[in-house]
């Protein structure tokens, strides 16, 4: 019987139930009707939150946390009654750390991967597959959240960016769903 992994179940805890958990607690500590001053909550759902790539476990979290941030920005009174906006980021891969992967020399000592040329030859198809050149840095993506968070007019916007040449592409969700 096919049944979700540990892993899959884990995926989706990590990129759609906690983002959701951390929204439902920021729009909290941040609402009017709890007597605060309002503020920004911005989900991250990658390019994958668009579209469909490969891993179903980590699709399927991703255009969830596009689903529920277009479904809070849907509700009429919602900005109005918290004082909240609510914004979604959908990157192209961020240059960071984790892209590098695990120190697979280390895993194949511990008996951990079948052989390190595999590994490798994977590794090199998968960054290949993501067109490493046209990769976002740290610097940009960081730029972006920090223009969401202090320019007032951004509210139920989806931002995108493609590369690191483009600027931010947004649209209103009305406009694209």
């Amino acid at each position: 019987m096919l049944e979700p992994s540990l892993k899959t179940i884990g995926c989706l805890e990590v990129n759609l139930i906690a983002v959701l958990r951390v929204a439902y607690i920021g729009v909290n500590l941040m609402s009017k009707a709890n007597g605060k001053n309002g503020g920004v909550v911005i989900n991250s759902a990658s390019i994958t939150g668009l579209n469909t790539y490969g891993y179903p476990a980590y699709s399927s979290a991703k255009h969830g946390v596009t689903s529920f941030t277009r479904s809070i920005a849907a509700i009429p009174f919602f900005l109005e009654f918290h004082g909240v906006r609510v914004n979604l980021v959908c990157l192209e891969p961020v240059q960071t750390e984790i892209l590098k992967g695990p120190d697979f020399e280390q895993l194949e000592e511990l008996d951990a991967l079948p052989s390190i040329d595999i590994i490798n030859n994977l590794k090199e198809k998968f960054l290949e597959a993501i067109m490493v050149e046209n990769m976002i840095s740290v610097d940009k993506a960081a730029s972006l959240y920090l223009q969401i968070i202090n320019d007032e007019t951004h509210a139920k916007n989806l931002y995108y960016i493609r590369n690191e040449q483009e600027e931010p592409i947004y649209h209103k969700f009305k406009d694209i769903f």
